[in-house]
């Protein structure tokens, strides 16, 4: 049995689920991010469908919470510093991150959980909807531009 991009893109999503799951450092993690943006970006251009994009949206959701998690864990125990000290170890952008993100990202750490899933869920709702309109636009032959 052949399988469709459609399914091979949400096998490839899974497997970046798994890598989630046992990142350990920042590195790590915004590797599974960047993937997730790279699987939304293709499951757009090729038309996978919404299940594929939503699970994608989901996905960099849940690499930027874990992140935003560790990031809080690494301020409590000394381990970086917002201000650059020399006698600190690490600085945000030595892991690569702005200070906005660092912010937006420890925002979500810190929701409680049930908080998180209703926002993931209306965040895999919105990546969802925003293709749709994307492609009713591109189809429509109007000259109407659709925000999502």
């Amino acid at each position: 049995m052949d399988t469709t991009p459609a399914e091979l893109a949400l096998e490839r999503l899974s497997e970046a689920t798994r890598m989630l799951a046992e990142a350990r450092t920042i590195p790590e993690i915004r590797v599974v991010r960047d993937l997730a943006i790279a699987a939304k970006a293709y499951a757009q251009a090729a038309g996978l469908g919404d299940e594929a994009i939503g699970h994608a949206s989901a996905i960099k959701m849940d690499a930027e919470r874990k992140a935003g998690d560790l990031l809080a864990r690494m301020a409590e125990s000394g381990e970086r510093t917002r201000n650059g000290r020399d006698n600190a170890p690490l600085v945000l952008a030595d892991l690569g991150i702005e200070p906005m993100q660092s912010s937006r990202w420890q925002a979500l750490a810190r929701m409680p959980e049930a908080a998180y899933v209703d926002l993931r869920g209306r965040v895999e709702q919105r990546a969802r909807t925003a293709d749709a309109m994307a492609h009713v636009g591109q189809s429509s032959g109007e000259n109407e531009w659709y925000t999502p």
